[in-house]
């Protein structure tokens, strides 16, 4: 595991999540999803993500009851998944 710094990312993850300093850690390129990372609106984050050269591997899925997840991949190629939480979440 590698902390994100400035040279590692930390810009396309603060133009996202909105912040200038970050506790995201994450693995190699190609290590399957290290994190989920809880945020009010998948849509927007997406939007974001793809804005700042994201990709987007798995769409917003729901866990019945529970609420919506997403997977994507930084601009290096490192896998992180989405979290909505919504309580009667329905596919």
């Amino acid at each position: 595991m590698e902390d994100l710094d400035r040279s590692n990312g930390i810009d396309f993850y603060s133009g996202i999540f909105g912040s200038g300093e970050s506790s995201i850690r994450r693995a190699a390129p190609g290590i399957a999803v290290a994190d989920f990372i809880r945020v009010p609106s998948i849509e927007e984050c997406v939007e974001r993500i793809e804005r700042l050269g994201g990709r987007v591997v798995v769409p917003k899925k729901a866990v019945p009851g529970a609420g919506y997840f997403a997977v994507c991949l930084d601009t290096e190629d490192r896998a992180f998944g989405l979290w909505q939480e919504k309580e009667g979440a329905s596919s």
